[in-house]
C-alpha cells in the first residue's frame, strides 16, 4: 500500500498531487487530514472508491462521501473544518513554520498509513521587516535578489491589521509587498471610522522613495474594504500609484459599517480627506435604512433580509450614487478585479462589473481584467486555505455569512491568486 504526495514541502501556492495505490479493488477507503492552525486543530474526512487497479488518484477521483464532492488533491486542505471550540482563524501558528498537515489513508480492515505535507507561506531568502517610520506602519516582505521588484501596497479588509500570509506568499513569488496597517493595529485606531486618506498618501510617497519599486511607483491590492481602498486610493492619488488589484471590492465609497467606532452611526464616514468625511453611499440616503443592517447576530439573518439588498437599494438615489462613486477613470495603470457571484457580505460581483463598465466608458487605456467566480462568496483568499463561512466579525463580533461553498471558494482562490501573480509580473514588463 502506497500513499504518494508530491511535493511534500513547498510553498502553499504550489499545487500538490496525491495518489494512493495497493488497496483492495472496488473497496472504500477514507482519507483523513489534520492541520494544527493558529486557533487549534482543523480536520477533514473524505471517502473514496478504489478503482479496479487498486488506485485512487485524488486529481481524478471525487470523494463518494465526506467533506467535499469534487476531484482534486486540494480537497484534503480546503475541506477542513475547525474542531469544536476552535477559533476560526486558519492561519499558521508561526508564519515561518508554515502549515503541517498529516494525511492518513484508512481501509475497511483497519490498516492505515500516514504522511505529512508542509505548506509554506515564506520561501527561502524572503526577508520580513517591521515598518514603523515616518508615520508608516506595517510589515514589508522583500524577495531575494537585488531588485528592483514589482512592489505592492497590500491593504487588509474590515478586520484591519495586516495580511502577512498573503504578503509573504506574494513575496515568495517575486513581488515586494508592504502590508500596510491602517486600523486595528498597535499605535493606530482600533476602528475604521474617520481614517485619514493622507495616511495612505504619505505611505505611498514613502514606499516610492524607500522601496525602489519597479517602474518607480507601487501598485495597490486588497480585499473587501481593502478592495474598496485599492480602487479609491489610486483614483485619489494617481500620481503615486500605478496599477491595482482589487478583490471582492466596493465600487462606491462606503460608510464605517461593521468596523465603526462604538459611538459612531453605521452611516458615518470611514474615510476623511483634509479633515472632511468623504461622501458615502448611505449617509443621508432616503433609501438606506436607519437601523444598521450589519449588527445582527443571527447567522440566518441574510436569508430574510440580505445585506446585499442594502447596497443595491441605496443606488435608487442617483444623487448619492454619483457622489459616492469612486472615480476609477482617474486610475493610472492596469486594473485587476476578482469577485464571487454568491458574495453575501456585499455585492462584489456587481461592484466589479460596475467598475469595469466605468473604465470602459471612459476609454481606460490600460488592461482591465475581471475574474468573476461562479458560486464563490466573499472569502476569495489564498489557495488551499479553508474558511469558516458563518463566523463572527473580528471587530464587531456579530455573526455573518460570507457566502459561497468550500469548493467554489477554493476554485476562486486558486484561479485568482495565479491570475494576480501573472498580472503583477506583467505591469511593468
Amino acid at each position: 500500500m502506497t500513499l504518494h504526495i508530491s511535493p511534500k514541502d513547498d510553498l502553499l501556492s504550489v499545487p500538490r498531487r496525491i495518489t494512493i495505490s495497493g488497496y483492495e479493488p472496488l473497496s472504500i477507503i477514507y482519507v483523513d487530514s489534520e492541520t494544527q492552525r493558529r486557533g487549534g486543530l482543523w480536520t477533514s474526512r473524505n471517502y473514496y472508491l478504489v478503482d479496479a487497479q487498486g488506485r485512487v488518484d485524488l486529481d481524478r477521483d471525487a470523494p463518494v462521501w465526506g467533506d467535499a464532492f469534487q476531484a482534486g488533491s486540494d480537497v484534503v486542505f480546503f475541506s477542513q473544518k475547525p474542531e469544536d471550540g476552535v477559533d476560526p482563524d486558519p492561519a499558521p501558528s508561526e508564519l515561518a513554520d508554515g502549515l503541517t498537515t498529516t494525511i492518513t489513508v484508512n481501509d475497511q480492515h483497519g490498516s492505515s498509513e500516514s504522511q505529512q505535507v508542509i505548506q509554506r507561506f515564506i520561501g527561502p531568502g524572503v526577508t520580513r521587516t517591521l515598518i514603523d517610520q515616518d508615520g508608516v506602519k506595517g510589515v514589508l516582505f522583500t524577495p531575494p535578489g537585488a531588485g528592483p521588484f514589482q512592489s505592492v501596497v497590500l491593504l487588509n479588509g474590515s478586520d484591519g491589521g495586516t495580511h502577512e500570509t498573503r504578503a509573504a506568499l506574494l513575496a515568495s513569488n517575486g513581488i515586494q509587498v508592504l502590508s500596510l496597517a491602517y486600523f486595528n493595529y498597535p499605535g493606530l485606531s482600533p476602528y475604521i471610522s474617520q481614517t485619514n486618506l493622507e495616511y495612505f498618501e504619505n505611505a505611498f510617497a514613502w514606499a516610492n522613495r524607500e522601496l525602489d519599486p519597479l517602474g518607480g511607483k507601487v501598485a495597490t491590492s486588497g480585499g473587501s474594504r481593502g478592495g474598496e481602498l485599492s480602487l479609491l486610493l489610486p483614483a485619489t492619488f494617481p500620481e503615486l500609484v500605478f496599477g491595482t488589484a482589487a478583490f471582492v471590492p466596493g465600487a462606491f465609497v462606503h460608510s464605517a459599517q461593521t468596523s465603526k467606532a462604538p459611538e459612531a452611526d453605521w452611516r458615518d464616514p470611514a474615510w476623511l480627506q483634509a479633515g472632511v468625511g468623504l461622501s458615502n453611499l448611505f449617509a443621508g440616503n432616503p433609501f438606506a435604512p436607519v437601523e444598521s443592517p450589519f449588527l445582527h447576530s443571527n447567522p440566518h439573518f441574510e436569508q430574510h433580509n440580505r445585506r446585499n439588498s442594502v447596497f443595491i437599494d441605496a443606488q435608487a438615489s442617483s444623487t448619492h450614487r454619483e457622489r459616492a462613486r469612486i472615480k476609477v477613470e482617474n486610475i493610472q495603470g492596469p486594473v485587476f478585479l476578482a469577485s464571487g457571484t454568491d458574495d453575501k457580505v456585499w455585492p462584489g460581483s456587481f461592484a466589479s462589473r460596475w467598475v469595469k463598465a466605468q473604465l470602459e466608458a471612459h476609454g481606460h487605456p490600460w488592461e482591465v481584467t475581471h475574474l468573476d467566480c461562479i458560486g464563490a462568496g466573499h472569502q476569495i483568499g489564498l489557495p488551499d486555505v479553508p474558511r469558516v463561512i458563518v463566523a463572527p466579525h473580528p471587530v464587531s463580533g456579530t455573526i455573518g455569512t460570507s457566502g459561497g461553498s468550500a469548493s467554489a471558494n477554493q476554485r476562486a482562490s486558486r484561479e485568482s491568486f495565479d491570475a494576480v501573480l501573472r498580472f503583477f509580473h506583467r505591469i511593468n514588463a
